[in-house]
């Protein structure tokens, strides 16, 4: 009988993640750049987007305590305020020296939002959030690859689905449709969105009517990345916030949009106290783990 939630990566355990072996520091030293694929350069990409949006209206009320994860990986949750009114966001930092990502297979229709634990759990993963749309008839919408296996097709000219959460050799990539080459020997892979940050802009055009919980996914085109779930706010509020640095302590390059609504979900485990989970209302097909490398 096949596994629940696909094959799991080489030397994942059925176990809660272990204990942090450091201070909970990130790995100290210098991160030197991917060598693929190489970001664009902030002009190229900035001359890509229309009507990039300027400034942001929203500013930090309050931080929690943050909670120490397993290698060094930390969840915190911020309340922003802008004069639209509050937005609460749930977030896990992590340096991909440290960690990877990795897309979870989740085939059970029926499974119920909650599976969310045991999926992270079954892979090793320190923490993760649901990940890409899905169809009425449970597949996905979009590139999907996990453990190296492909399971959905790149959609290629789709106004929504314009980016994709990548791995290349252990590294984590957030890749714009038009970065994609076929054959770049992808271990695990995410098609969604649409783009909500690009050369640590909000992108412009975004929708600011529709306020539901949003999920999403943001890297500041180094080492560090953000997974997390904003609830509630509109897409151009969510990139705005994305855009404004004391929020999240960096600031973010690039982020993604991923499902949203009644899918949004987060999970960690933390190295002391119990699990946090904040499950969906909905089943998914997939999620995004945060994985520690070996």
């Amino acid at each position: 009988m096949a596994p629940l939630f696909g094959q799991r990566g080489v030397g994942t355990a059925n176990t809660i993640p272990p204990q942090a072996s450091t201070d909970g520091m990130f790995p100290s030293g210098p991160a030197p750049a991917p060598l693929y694929p190489a970001y664009p350069t902030q002009l190229q990409t900035q001359q890509a987007e229309l009507n990039p949006t300027a400034g942001t209206r929203w500013h930090l009320v309050s931080r929690s305590k943050e909670r120490a994860l397993p290698s060094g990986a930390r969840y915190q949750e911020v309340r922003v305020q802008s004069e639209g009114g509050l937005v609460d966001i749930s977030y896990v930092v992590f340096d991909s020296r440290s960690h990877t990502l990795r897309v979870i297979d989740q085939a059970a229709a029926q499974a119920g939002g909650n599976i969310i634990g045991a999926a992270m759990l079954y892979h090793g993963a320190v923490a993760g959030v649901n990940g890409g749309f899905f169809s009425k008839a449970f597949q996905p919408v979009g590139l999907m690859v996990t453990g190296g296996q492909t399971l959905g097709s790149f959609a290629e000219k789709s106004s929504l689905i314009t980016g994709m959460v990548a791995v290349a050799g252990g590294e984590p990539y957030l890749l714009w449709n038009a970065e994609y080459e076929v054959g770049a020997g992808f271990s695990d892979a995410l098609q969604a969105g649409p783009r909500l940050v690009s050369s640590s802009v909000a992108v412009g055009g975004l929708s600011g009517k529709r306020s539901c919980p949003r999920t999403f996914v943001a890297t500041d085109g180094g080492r560090l990345w953000v997974l997390g779930v904003a609830r509630t706010c509109s897409l151009a509020a969510l990139a705005e916030i994305l855009t404004t640095p004391q929020v999240f302590e960096m600031k973010v390059m690039r982020a993604l949009n991923l499902d949203g609504g009644h899918s949004s979900a987060l999970w960690a485990g933390p190295t002391s106290g119990e699990e946090i989970s904040q499950p969906g209302w909905s089943t998914v097909r997939n999620y995004l783990g945060v994985v520690p490398k070996k």
